[in-house]
């Protein structure tokens, strides 16, 4: 099974410390650093899912990519901080139908720096005709039907209109699609980053291959648990 990913990319960078004493000049927490990491996240995050499962063929933006760094204290799972640096990307380039047609699925990871943009959504939608999954932070999706959307809580109360196909995740609450709820296993969560996007992945690749969109859905849900039970960004293996 291939499936070609197109999204937004960001450089994950996570910051290790203790915080045994405060800042001197402000009272705020001083995290002396002891150890840093760093990855790819966002669409390439959803790829790196992709990966447990299926070939993957990704298109993404050029570097320079936006960053996300994560400041955790000594025991390595508690978040004292995130800083963002968004970065505006170039818009993707559409190919010809031909070459879309050779993927089993495609997903579409939009989390709105520039990369996906309204029309080449929509040209996306037109050119290619099999099962398609998109994540997006869009707000107008209605005139965009066609592909399986999955968005979150929050993002669903900012619509102005719902496309026909949607999945709407709820956390711990599990999953919502056509009136009926799914839900999530109970786990002792560590950390929700990229949660989201091991959902999608599993989502496309379980809808795609076994054409069951309740066992998708289940699918999903126990996937994006086991990303929670892990701190920071984590790929299912």
């Amino acid at each position: 099974m291939m499936v070609l990913v197109i999204g937004d990319v960001c450089e994950d960078i996570y910051v290790y410390g203790t915080t045994e004493r405060k800042n001197p000049e402000a009272g705020a927490t001083l995290l002396q650093q002891t150890g840093t990491r760093s990855s790819l996240g966002m669409a390439a995050n959803v790829a790196e899912n992709l990966r447990a499962f299926c070939d993957v063929v990704s298109h993404f933006p050029s570097e320079p990519y936006s960053k996300k760094m994560r400041f955790y204290g000594e025991d390595g799972v508690t978040q004292l901080l995130r800083v963002d640096q968004d970065v505006r990307s170039k818009p993707y380039q559409l190919s010809s139908p031909e070459y879309y047609a050779k993927f089993d699925a495609i997903v579409v990871s939009d989390y709105d720096k520039g990369f996906i943009t309204q029309d080449n959504l929509y040209g996306l939608i037109q050119r290619y005709k099999g099962p398609m999954f998109v994540d997006t932070k869009k707000t107008d999706l209605k005139p965009l039907s066609g592909p399986t959307y999955k968005i979150n809580s929050l993002e669903h109360g900012k619509l102005k209109s719902e496309p026909d196909d949607l999945v709407v995740t709820c956390g711990a609450g599990g999953c919502w699609y056509k009136g009926e709820n799914y839900p999530a296993p109970k786990i002792d969560v560590v950390d929700v980053c990229g949660a989201g996007d091991t959902f999608l992945a599993a989502l496309a690749y379980h809808r795609t291959e076994y054409k069951d969109m309740a066992g998708a859905l289940s699918a999903a849900n126990y996937y994006a648990a086991i990303a929670c039970s892990r701190p920071g960004v984590y790929a299912v293996k």
